[in-house]
């Protein structure tokens, strides 16, 4: 606890209340309404707050707490447990900053790319300019394969590609695909395995 709110030991008592001067004013409020609550109705306690130590810097930390009561239910105690969650709230805003990167190279591409589901293949999202090239409206797509779709013109390339991505990447694999006419348009194809939400997605590129 002294470590976490930048105090050197025996500096100051221990209390609630000198720990509550160390948080952050707007959270403060939320904080103080938590421990009474699990005060006067027995409840436990969850939160994610903020502290500003002596010298200024601000960090984030994860509280849990009971009380404990007697039995003519008088609060005698609190026992609980602080955690510092600093680095892994600046690691959570770095990914998430990366992933708004990644949307915003993603729908802005020049070449047709799309997302979807490794499990059943279907498509996830899709950019504009594939949407551009192949002639589908969004919600056409969306949830459905490119097996639903006869996108493939050669089914065969398709099993070659699948193979491939047993071994990793694909990388500018020669293909033809039908646009929604059913005219057939020749390009090369990259793919990527990745992660989007905890579900595994393959992330294609297809150079008209």
């Amino acid at each position: 606890m002294y470590r976490i709110f930048g105090l050197e030991p025996g500096e100051s008592a221990p209390s609630f209340e000198a720990s509550l001067k160390l948080m952050h004013p707007e959270d403060r409020g939320a904080v103080e309404a938590a421990v009474k609550a699990a005060i006067e109705q027995g409840n436990s306690y969850a939160m994610d707050f903020r502290i500003v130590r002596p010298d200024g810097t601000e960090r984030s930390v994860h509280a849990q707490g009971e009380v404990t009561f007697d039995a003519a239910r008088k609060p005698m105690r609190m026992v609980g447990i602080v955690q510092d969650m600093t680095e892994r709230r600046r690691a959570e805003e770095r990914l998430r900053s990366l992933e708004r990167r990644f949307y915003l190279a993603f729908n802005a591409g020049p070449e047709p790319m799309t997302i979807s589901n490794l499990a059943d293949a279907t498509y996830v999202d899709v950019n504009q300019a594939f949407l551009q090239v192949t002639g589908y409206r969004r919600e056409e797509i969306i949830g459905k394969s490119a097996l639903d779709l006869r996108f493939w013109a050669v089914p065969e390339q398709r099993r070659a590609l699948r193979e491939q991505l047993q071994k990793g990447s694909v990388r500018d694999s020669e293909i033809t695909f039908l646009t929604k006419s059913g005219e057939p348009r020749t390009g090369n194809l990259s793919a990527e395995v990745i992660e989007v939400e905890g579900q595994r997605c393959l992330l294609a590129a297809t150079q008209d």
